[in-house]
């Protein structure tokens, strides 16, 4: 069903792989998804499992749901938070943060921006001056070994 700016939210019921399903189909519906477009690009989404709590909200950029834009919370279905961050164009950026399900924090997960600078500094092997052959002379002069191992 086709959503333009300004029109009511449309609700949409999802299978377990959150695949639409008709009403009908009660016994496939694992959650329900409310979709409100904020213009003809732009649609907030919140899904909710079957049994009502919020289990997702954020905002996608086209009408298949498919590209992810702004701040997006996912919850448990307990109610408490499992993770909240930032997508850009589909992407997850910068730092999201998680929680277990009890609500204790669990460690950040950083992801790169877009806009991510590149640094011109490179790693390159070391090299000695001189070049292998001052190597070859170095380890020859370095080493020294064992009486037993130059008779053997």
């Amino acid at each position: 069903m086709a959503l333009s700016a300004g029109a009511q939210t449309r609700s949409e019921y999802l299978d377990a792989q959150f695949n639409v399903v008709p009403v009908e189909s009660s016994k496939l519906i694992k959650y329900v998804r409310d979709v409100t477009a904020l213009s003809d690009s732009t649609f907030e989404v919140k899904v909710y499992f079957k049994t009502g709590e919020v289990m997702m909200t954020g905002r996608y950029l086209d009408t298949d749901l498919l590209v992810e834009d702004g701040d997006f919370t996912y919850f448990y279905a307990n109610g408490t938070a499992e993770s909240m961050g930032r997508y850009r164009n589909g992407s997850k950026v910068g730092t999201w943060k998680r929680w277990n399900y009890d609500g204790r924090s669990k460690p950040d997960r950083l992801y790169p921006d877009e806009n991510f600078r590149r640094s011109t500094r490179t790693t390159a092997a070391a090299r000695l001056p001189g070049g292998r052959e001052a190597l070859r002379k170095l380890v020859s002069d370095s080493l020294q070994y064992p009486q037993e191992a130059r008779e053997r």
